[in-house]
């Protein structure tokens, strides 16, 4: 496993029963059965955890997700939620496809984002982002 970076939530470490603080955790492993592994020991924790990628897990504190982070912004700038557009091809991009106005899927999405967008587009490789931005919010 590879811990990629990590920068505010409070995890109880069973062991040392000591809080740590974190922000953010982002766990890449080299199997996606590693990472099915490591979801069922931190399970127990009060964190939100998604997978992300094939072989990833993030976790952030409970409800800190990018549909929350989409809502915070769409009310900071006091634009309505359904004027929105996210763009996403994991799981992590689950709640943020959910709360959008329109939701759009890459065209390397797993099979649970092509089902809950309303469009797909290219993958990643071949200009996904920008035909999104073409197609849908300047045309």
């Amino acid at each position: 496993m590879i811990v990629q970076r990590y920068s505010s939530m409070t995890l109880l470490h069973s062991s040392r029963k000591k809080k740590i603080i974190l922000k953010k955790i982002n766990l890449y492993h080299h199997k996606s059965e590693e990472r099915e592994e490591s979801y069922l020991k931190l399970s127990h924790e009060t964190v939100t955890m998604v997978k992300a990628e094939s072989t990833g897990l993030e976790m952030t504190a409970i409800g800190v997700e990018k549909g929350s982070g989409l809502q915070f912004l769409c009310d900071y700038l006091n634009i309505p939620i359904s004027e929105s557009i996210a763009v996403g091809d994991a799981d992590n991009d689950e709640s943020m496809i959910r709360n959008a106005g329109l939701g759009i899927a890459m065209g390397n999405a797993n099979k649970n984002i092509e089902n809950l967008a309303d469009f797909s587009v290219n993958d990643n490789d071949n200009g996904g982002c920008s035909q999104a931005i073409y197609k849908y919010l300047l045309s």
